[in-house]
């Protein structure tokens, strides 16, 4: 089983190389869970699932929340059952959610519970191959130790200096989690200039610095709510993202 998380600022695309990833891994035949945890919630929609169709993990904070710190009293499967749905290519989703109103409080119990969750699968690894996160914008879920001695971090980013900086912090604590491998994903390449410019800019390096191209066709995909895969004819991007996928089923052989 392999376990990984999509860091990065916001918009940079995690959520939309997390959901090409679970597509083609799943169509390769491997077992893949999912999990949301952007309060924005996009993950699902991208897959092909109305929200209408999943009980979200804040939803029943109160009722979760309260077992929280004692684990034996959690059921597993009983939560990710009432709290996922499967899409069309057999891919498991699990939303944290969001906060449900006003002065309810934050999402930290949300996140220790997808935590203790994610935990639970290291003693029955053969249940899932893949265990994504799609991790909210910025490098605050890593710490809160989500992603502790996890496989691999995918920190996705853009040649601009916002994004920058969250890579930089996003990368710092990947170490501190001992993380195994850190790839950085660089998105929206228009030039080589780009890929020497993040170069320049990053104090440490990444284990590996992969690329996606700008691609107009992934922008249209997503206004006309269309799987990226499913868009005709296939766009430049996908062929990128086919390659991440292959390096990250080359890191668990």
């Amino acid at each position: 089983m392999m376990r990984v998380i999509a860091t990065g600022k916001g918009g940079v695309g995690k959520t939309t190389l997390v959901s090409t990833l679970c597509i083609l891994l799943a169509r390769d035949g491997y077992k893949v869970l999912v999990f949301d945890t952007d309060p924005s919630m996009n993950l699902a929609m991208t897959l092909g699932i109305p929200f209408s169709d999943i009980a979200t993990l804040a939803e029943d904070k109160v009722s979760i929340g309260s077992k929280m710190g004692h684990e034996d009293d959690i059921d597993v499967d009983e939560i990710i059952n009432d709290h996922s749905a499967v899409t069309a290519d057999n891919v498991r989703v699990v939303i944290m959610g969001t906060i449900p109103s006003g002065g309810s409080g934050c999402l930290c119990s949300s996140i220790s519970l997808v935590k203790v969750l994610v935990e639970s699968f290291r003693n029955r690894p053969w249940e899932y191959d893949y265990i994504i996160v799609d991790s909210q914008a910025g490098p605050e879920i890593l710490g809160r130790g989500l992603a502790t001695r996890f496989d691999c971090n995918l920190v996705v980013t853009e040649a601009m200096p916002k994004a920058m900086e969250v890579t930089r912090q996003v990368f710092k604590l990947s170490e501190d989690l001992d993380i195994r491998r850190t790839v950085l994903v660089l998105n929206k390449v228009e030039h080589e200039e780009d890929v020497q410019r993040v170069k320049t800019e990053l104090r440490s390096m990444p284990d590996l610095i992969m690329t996606i191209r700008n691609d107009a066709s992934v922008r249209e995909a997503d206004r006309e709510s269309i799987p990226l895969l499913d868009f005709k004819p296939s766009p430049a991007a996908v062929e990128d993202m086919v390659r991440i996928k292959n390096e990250l089923v080359s890191m668990g052989s």
